[in-house]
């Protein structure tokens, strides 16, 4: 263990214990700690030494607020919404781990139906939302968004959450498209502090 009167440490990730894992007490004060007769030389207690263990396998923060980009508020206490049901977009399935809030309310107003949409040059394109339903008619399984997206039509989109807003607003939802806009400017206040 040591080299004078140094302790050697070993890495931690060659299976060994680390610093704070680890204790080094003599026979003498580990006879008097199992015992619980008085003090330990040094001032060492049971007490004192159950407490030593807690502070240094205690967490700096136990329980973190998980605050991102996706979710400033903090997941811990402010977890984002679900999505309504499996979305693709262009056959690739969306994920709420990757979706911010706003846009994740936004996948959820979407209604069904065939929309046009402005990309960055200012053309039209189709923006087709289709819902599977499940057997009972009511409840949405998947929701499949496509645009042209291949080939000459790969350049020059405009980010998801544009589309949205467009589709929202041709859709005459206009109740869920001031909600989702406030909702996205309090979050993006909360970004940039």
């Amino acid at each position: 263990m040591s080299q004078g009167s140094r302790p050697y440490f070993r890495k931690a990730d060659q299976g060994e214990t680390t610093m704070a894992e680890t204790i080094t007490l003599t026979k003498e004060q580990f006879d008097t700690l199992l015992a619980g007769r008085g003090t330990a030389p040094e001032g060492l207690t049971a007490e004192a030494l159950a407490s030593a263990f807690a502070k240094a396998n205690r967490h700096e923060n136990p329980q973190a607020p998980m605050v991102s980009v996706y979710n400033p508020r903090g997941e811990t206490n402010h977890p984002r919404p679900r999505l309504r049901a499996k979305t693709r977009q262009n056959g690739a399935e969306l994920h709420e781990d990757t979706l911010m809030w706003e846009e994740i309310e936004a996948l959820n107003a979407l209604p069904a139906g065939e929309f046009r949409v402005t990309k960055g040059t200012g053309n039209k394109i189709a923006f087709t939302v289709r819902m599977t339903r499940g057997a009972d008619e009511e409840s949405v399984e998947s929701v499949d968004i496509h645009f042209p997206c291949k080939d000459e039509h790969r350049y020059d989109h405009r980010p998801l959450m544009d589309y949205l807003f467009e589709v929202l607003e041709a859709a005459g939802k206009t109740d869920d498209l001031r909600r989702i806009k406030a909702l996205r400017a309090e979050l993006n206040e909360l970004r940039n502090r």
